[in-house]
């Protein structure tokens, strides 16, 4: 098929722990992708923190999922994906679609650190966005702070509502 998953093969691991804290529950998700013939990585995150860190000489993705819920129900429904279209590497906290009466109400802190001189491109529905020594950027940002710091490339950024905060940027600002 013309996307191939890189779940459950040799680059990536996923694991899973699980955590209560109070009367929310808490499962942590691990995924792993190498970025041989990767120009660019799409990065999507619904309700949540979003933390991304580039790594100079990197070859990897490194993404880790916090899933909060109120149940433990809302917690195992969410996953953390990787998949490879063509030369982009997609993560995304995925959730599954439900009737709007069997509602996830989970949020996923999302932490991924990438090779720096990948282009990213990323879709954040809401929550604080930091985005810290990468190369070009494209954000799409829902609601929440984005901040954005030594980036090496051309910043292109659109947000719904929030303080948006740019530092040490040496390419175009859209």
């Amino acid at each position: 098929p013309a996307v191939t998953l890189l779940m459950c093969v040799c680059s990536m691991v996923v694991v899973s722990c699980a955590l209560v804290r109070g009367d929310r529950y808490s499962v942590r998700r691990d995924a792993h992708a190498t970025t041989p013939g990767i120009t660019t990585i799409r990065i999507v995150n619904g309700a949540g923190h979003l933390d991304v860190v580039g790594r100079p000489g990197s070859s990897t993705v490194n993404a880790t999922a916090m899933v909060h819920g109120s149940s433990r129900k809302a917690v195992d429904a969410v996953r953390l994906v990787v998949e490879r279209h063509g030369n982009v590497l997609e993560v995304r906290a995925e959730r599954p679609e439900l009737s709007w009466f069997d509602r996830i109400d989970a949020s996923v802190d999302l932490t991924v650190e990438i090779p720096r001189d990948i282009a990213i491109d990323i879709l954040d529905g809401s929550g604080p966005a930091r985005i810290d020594s990468v190369g070009a950027i494209r954000i799409r940002s829902g609601s929440g702070e984005v901040h954005v710091s030594d980036a090496t490339g051309s910043v292109d950024l659109v947000s719904g509502s929030g303080d948006s905060e740019l530092r040490n940027v040496n390419g175009d600002v859209a």
